[in-house]
This record gives C-alpha cells, sequence and structure tokens, in this order.
C-alpha cells in the first residue's frame, strides 16, 4: 500500500514540499543610520509641530513664553516649531549612537527617552502665570510628538540590519 492513500474530497493530494532557507547575517547599525532615522524623525515631527503652531495662531493662541536670557515675555519665532525638533533629534541620535548601539540599546533608550520627554513637559508648564493656558497646552502637545516620534524612531533605527552580500 502506497504512503499517499486518497483523500476521498481530494483525490489529488498536495506534494509535500521542503524550502531550505540560508540564514541571514545580521549587523549592528551604523551610526549613519541612527543619524539618518534622527533627522528623518526630527523632521517629520518638525513638521508636525509647525502645523501645530499654525492651528493654534488660528485659533489665537499668542505663543509667548519666557526667555532665560530677559524677563518679558517673547513671541516664539515662526521658524522655531520646525527647527527645535530636528536640532533635538540629532543631538539625541547622537548620544543614541555613541551610547546605545549595544544588545538592549533599545530598551534604554525607550525608557530614558520617554523620561526625559516627561521631564522636559516642565518647561511649558512651569512658566510664569503671564503666560497663557492655550500657549502652554499647544507647547506640551508639541513636546509629546516631538518625544514620540523621536524616541521611537531613534530605538527602532537600534534593530539589527540584514547584511547584504
Amino acid at each position: 500500500m502506497s504512503e499517499l492513500t486518497p483523500d476521498p474530497i481530494d483525490p489529488m493530494p498536495d506534494p509535500v514540499y521542503v524550502v531550505e532557507v540560508a540564514s541571514v547575517d545580521l549587523a549592528p547599525p551604523t551610526v549613519t543610520d541612527i543619524v539618518r532615522s534622527g533627522l528623518i524623525a526630527g523632521v517629520f515631527a518638525g513638521f508636525l509641530c509647525e502645523v501645530m503652531y499654525g492651528i493654534g495662531r488660528l485659533f489665537g493662541t499668542n505663543f509667548e513664553v519666557k526667555n532665560s536670557n530677559s524677563d518679558q515675555l517673547q513671541a516664539l519665532p515662526p521658524f522655531s516649531p520646525f527647527l527645535v525638533p530636528v536640532v533635538v533629534a540629532l543631538l539625541a541620535a547622537l548620544v543614541v549612537a555613541w551610547l546605545f548601539r549595544r544588545p538592549g540599546g533599545a530598551f534604554w533608550v525607550f525608557t530614558l527617552g520617554f523620561m526625559l520627554t516627561i521631564l522636559s513637559l516642565g518647561v511649558p508648564l512651569f512658566q510664569p502665570s503671564a503666560v497663557t493656558w492655550p500657549t502652554r497646552f499647544w507647547l506640551v502637545l508639541m513636546h509629546l510628538t516631538t518625544g514620540l516620534i523621536v524616541v521611537s524612531a531613534l530605538a527602532f533605527s537600534l534593530r539589527p540590519r540584514p547584511v547584504r552580500s
């Protein structure tokens, strides 16, 4: 009797296929990979923050904050919501590339990155009482957006890459 007995429902059984898969060599991420991820995440976060700035302006938010160099409130420059996330993301990418390019680094990037994001909320929340609450709301939203995008992108950039052969 044969090994393949006919099935009354399917008289032509499928043959068994064995596919050999080559192993994939993995390499740690390069500094260029991490900095590129930081730049892309920073530009994306900056774009979203600039959109939030525009929406806040449309709703009448004045975006006047206390600058560390003076005692008076100053209006936030229109290019600042785009530029600050890009600079922060590039600096964070350099720190990540320097300190966390080893196994388990993504965990520490997530943990420390989100802790620093929460700490950065002190800047808009602890402004003087002359700063309006809508300004604080939009700045907190920008901080959270930038932190979420940049920290996630940098942690994701630490995954091993397949080596091209």
